[in-house]
C-alpha cells in the first residue's frame, strides 16, 4: 500500500504524522498542492530495498541514471535491471 499525501504535508492521524502511516509515502509538488514548487513529487520510506526498486523504477529500470554516466570517470553502459510491464 502507497500513502497519498498530496494535500497532507504536516498533517497527522491521531498521534501519527502523515508519512508513517504504510512502507511508503507519496507527495506532490504539483502548483495545486500544499508544497507548490512546480512539478514532480517524492516518495518516502524507511525501507532500502524499496528505496532502491524506486529509484531504479524512475530511471525505467535502468541501474545508472544519464547524469552519473556522463560525470568524470563515469561510462555510458548500463544495465535494464527491472524491465517494464509485458503488453496484453
Amino acid at each position: 500500500m502507497v500513502e497519498d499525501a498530496a494535500h497532507a504535508l504536516g498533517a497527522s492521524v491521531g498521534d501519527r504524522p502523515v508519512g508513517s502511516l504504510s512502507r511508503a509515502t507519496c507527495f506532490s509538488f504539483y502548483a495545486t498542492k500544499n508544497l507548490p514548487v512546480g512539478e514532480g513529487g517524492m516518495v518516502t520510506t524507511d525501507d532500502a530495498l524499496l528505496a532502491a526498486r524506486i529509484r531504479r523504477t524512475r530511471l525505467h529500470g535502468m541501474s545508472t541514471d544519464a547524469w552519473r554516466r556522463n560525470l568524470p570517470g563515469g561510462h555510458w553502459r548500463y544495465t535494464v535491471e527491472d524491465a517494464g510491464p509485458r503488453p496484453t
